[in-house]
């Protein structure tokens, strides 16, 4: 009687740990539970869990099975995504080639063929006065220069016209008078040799080369009427010798006025072939 008593006590005692157990995995569930619910469901995988565990879609449809009572499961296409594009993969817009630029003309310089007519001038000028040994002329493409030594316009040291020159130096401004249209412009130049001079007027061969050469220039616009536009003036100095120092002839044809003329040109437009 005893004996039976004591086993449904140890019978009824160890119906417990079911209850105990039964809590467990309540609790484990309800933290799992809470656990994805926190998680990020990704929609395909999830699809894929329910059909491994129920055999169908999340959407209830019944997944067809083949002959042999397995399923014959396809998942359906996933959408294609659109590939991303950096900025160096993006289409890059076709610009029309750019017209080829027609090239610039260029400018040909055409010297008027009257340019002996004012050397032939200078010329016949020169002989008329009986000029040939204090006058010098020579003609480039670009110029005509006229060379006077300074004793025909000057006295030594001095920076006036001899009287006697006013007659020539006239004659001569007739002569650029009648080319004025096809001249460009006179550059009178002062000249001097290396021996230095120093006076109150003239301290040094600057002066003297620069006070002769504005001194015709002065005369060919108060007295000619030339342009100022179309005449220049300018000194030299001993630093532009046409010939040596070291020799009296030397130095008398350093010691001259140069009057440069420089030739209008004609400017015509050609395009490149």
């Amino acid at each position: 009687m005893g004996d039976r008593k004591s086993r449904r006590k140890r019978s009824g005692s160890s119906d417990n740990w079911q209850t105990t157990y039964g809590d467990m995995v309540t609790l484990l569930l309800t933290f799992f539970v809470l656990l994805f619910s926190f998680s990020t469901i990704n929609e395909a995988k999830w699809k894929e869990l329910v059909f491994a565990f129920t055999g169908s879609t999340a959407g209830g449809k019944i997944i067809p099975t083949n002959g042999n009572g397995n399923e014959d499961f396809t998942p359906p296409p996933l959408p294609t995504p659109t590939p991303k594009t950096t900025p160096s993969e993006t289409p890059i817009e076709s610009k029309s080639p750019t017209p080829t630029q027609t090239p610039k003309p260029t400018p040909t310089v055409r010297f008027p063929d009257n340019i002996d007519e004012i050397y032939n001038g200078i010329i016949g000028f020169v002989k008329d006065f009986e000029l040939e040994t204090k006058v010098e002329v020579n003609k480039t493409d670009f110029e005509i220069i006229i060379r006077f030594t300074d004793n025909v316009m000057f006295e030594s040291g001095k920076a006036d016209l001899k009287p006697e020159f006013h007659g020539v130096l006239s004659a001569f401004a007739n002569i650029l008078d009648r080319f004025e249209e096809e001249i460009e412009m006179i550059r009178i130049e002062g000249h001097t040799d290396n021996r230095p001079i120093n006076t109150w007027q003239f301290p040094s061969n600057w002066e003297l080369s620069t006070a002769r050469a504005v001194t015709v220039l002065r005369y060919l616009i108060e007295e000619k009427g030339f342009s100022p536009l179309k005449i220049s003036a300018v000194g030299y100095g001993e630093y532009h010798p046409v010939d040596t120092n070291e020799t009296a002839e030397g130095r008398a044809r350093n010691r001259r006025v140069d009057f440069v003329i420089t030739r209008s040109a004609d400017i015509t437009i050609t395009p490149e072939d």
